[in-house]
């Protein structure tokens, strides 16, 4: 008995949290989890301040890009998400990981780009990574969004 309830001990110890995302609705198809949003840590463990990581969903909406993935993979396509990352210092935003994912839920293709490789966009003004670095950037203004959207489902 005593080493049922060591076991259990060391269960519950070692049990990690599980955390859930909150989608913000940002356009048709299109979300972000505000839970996300966090200093990025580079692949060299190093924290970089004045850059912000967070994830982004897009349902398949039936445009190109979303035939051409379920042509390459052979696969009806449900949704992708990317990890984006956004310089706020030097206003330029890179995409991190991509990850697609069937009807099932499961994982049908996935890529993370090594730091040394990442592309840097500027963020042109009146598009979505504009949307997206001021969302990052006033963390009250996204959550208005969530109330409002909390609102709208009563």
């Amino acid at each position: 008995m005593k080493k049922f309830f060591v076991l259990i001990s060391l269960l519950l110890f070692f049990v990690t949290p599980v955390f859930s995302a909150t989608w913000i609705q940002l356009g048709d198809k299109l979300y972000i989890d505000k839970d996300s949003i966090s200093t990025y840590i580079d692949d060299y463990d190093s924290s970089k301040t004045e850059q912000k990581t967070f994830w982004i969903k897009q349902l398949n909406n039936g445009n190109d890009n979303f035939k051409k993935l379920e042509k390459t993979f052979n696969k009806k396509v449900w949704y992708v998400m990317y990890q984006w990352i956004v310089n706020t210092k030097n206003n330029t935003q890179s995409i991190k990981t991509t990850v697609c994912y069937d009807l099932k839920n499961g994982v049908i293709d996935y890529y993370t780009i090594p730091d040394f490789m990442l592309t840097w966009n500027r963020i042109v003004p009146d598009t979505f990574g504009e949307l997206l670095y001021n969302l990052i950037s006033d963390k009250n203004l996204l959550e208005k969004i969530y109330e409002a959207q909390l609102e709208k489902e009563k």
